[in-house]
């Protein structure tokens, strides 16, 4: 199922691997503007690039809290989910 599911759907292995990013990196993450660069290993291990849909870039995981936890590290993205809070 999960095969199938990332056969249509980009985002799930995309958010694996910002999520596998993120924990390789908790502190600091792989550094703000190297998202492109970075998640291409990251992808290739989720078969992200089976889909038809894949893109050859990637610049965004097209979820801000993976994508601050991946580019700032953890703690970037809790702050950020802090400052959020108010807003709801």
């Amino acid at each position: 199922v999960a095969r199938i599911l990332n056969q249509r759907d980009v985002r799930i292995p995309t958010w694996q691997a910002a999520a596998q990013m993120a924990m390789d990196e908790p502190m600091r993450g792989t550094g703000l503007g190297h998202y492109a660069v970075a998640c291409v290993p990251y992808q290739l291990a989720t078969g992200y690039h089976d889909s038809r849909d894949a893109a050859d870039v990637t610049e965004h995981p097209h979820n801000e809290f993976l994508h601050l936890a991946a580019s700032a590290g953890f703690p970037a993205a809790i702050a950020w989910l802090l400052l959020l809070i108010p807003l709801l």
